[in-house]
Order: structure tokens, then C-alpha cells, then sequence
């Protein structure tokens, strides 16, 4: 009976979902420096959170990797991966995709499957990018229309007033 009190009392305390868990697990161990994350870790976290589509935990799974280790192929590839997905991200991933692809196609230590990947979304990144660019070109060119028309109206408009006296 007693079991079922402290239970009881406890299940308002535990975690509801992965989010809440993440938060949970990260109070515990902040301050532990034996359990901290790691590298590898935060690898795994960051490709867990990525392919589960936990955008925010993956990009700050990835600043904490980039943090413990500056320059690692994979948080890279990963942030390239999820860059893909944000819009408003898309020049920086295709400016990570760009570094990456020059720091590790030439060493030959990255599998070619991985390579092609990072290919793959650097090629859509700048498909996306050229489009937005072409996009505020057509954008800027067209800003003078609407005052143009403001001022035909309003010259007709001049015009209409001095016929109907």
C-alpha cells in the first residue's frame, strides 16, 4: 500500500514525452561531469533528434557537438542534412555543405556514400538559394510598379476633377 502512495506520488514528476524526458535526463546530469555527454553522444543525439524531426533539440544537439568538437565530419553532415529543412537556414547549410565537401572529399577518409549525401544536399541548397535569389530579383525590379500606378491614378484622377469643371 505504501508502494502504491509513493507512486502515486510520484507518476506527476515523470516525464510525459521524448522532449520532456531530454529535459529531464539533461537537469540530472548538467552538473555531473561523469555522465556529461560526450562527443559520441551528442552524435547520437543529434541523429536521433534529426531523423525523429525534433528540429530545435537536433540544432542544439549540434551546437554542444560543435562546442566539444570543432570541425567534426558527422555534427557537420548532420547540420547540412537539417539545413535542408529550414528555409531560413539555407545559406548556411550550403556554406557548411561547400566546407565540408573541400575539407573531406580530398582526404579520402569519408565513406562515398556520405560524400554523395552531402552532394546531394548541397546541390538542392543551391537549387533553393538561386530560386530565393531570382525571387528578391524579381521582387526588387518590380517595386516601382506599384508607385508608378499610384501616380497614373492619381494623374487620371487630376485629370477627371479639371474635365468636370
Amino acid at each position: 500500500m505504501i508502494c502504491m502512495a509513493l507512486l502515486c506520488c510520484a507518476h506527476p514528476q515523470w516525464p510525459e514525452d521524448a522532449r520532456a524526458l531530454a529535459a529531464w535526463h539533461s537537469e540530472r546530469v548538467a552538473g555531473d561531469a561523469l555522465s556529461a555527454p560526450r562527443e559520441d553522444d551528442w552524435r547520437e543525439r543529434l541523429f536521433v533528434y534529426q531523423w525523429a524531426g525534433a528540429e530545435t533539440e537536433a540544432w542544439a544537439a549540434a551546437a554542444a557537438l560543435a562546442k566539444l568538437a570543432p570541425g567534426d565530419p558527422d555534427g557537420e553532415r548532420y547540420q547540412v542534412q537539417l539545413a535542408t529543412g529550414n528555409p531560413a537556414r539555407w545559406e548556411e547549410g550550403l556554406g557548411l555543405a561547400d566546407a565540408w565537401l573541400a575539407r573531406q572529399v580530398g582526404q579520402g577518409s569519408r565513406p562515398e556514400a556520405e560524400v554523395q549525401g552531402v552532394r546531394a544536399a548541397r546541390s538542392w541548397l543551391a537549387e533553393r538559394v538561386g530560386e530565393r535569389q531570382n525571387a528578391r530579383r524579381h521582387q526588387e525590379a518590380r517595386f516601382w510598379l506599384p508607385i508608378l500606378i499610384l501616380l497614373l491614378l492619381g494623374a487620371l484622377a487630376t485629370l477627371a476633377v479639371r474635365r468636370a469643371r
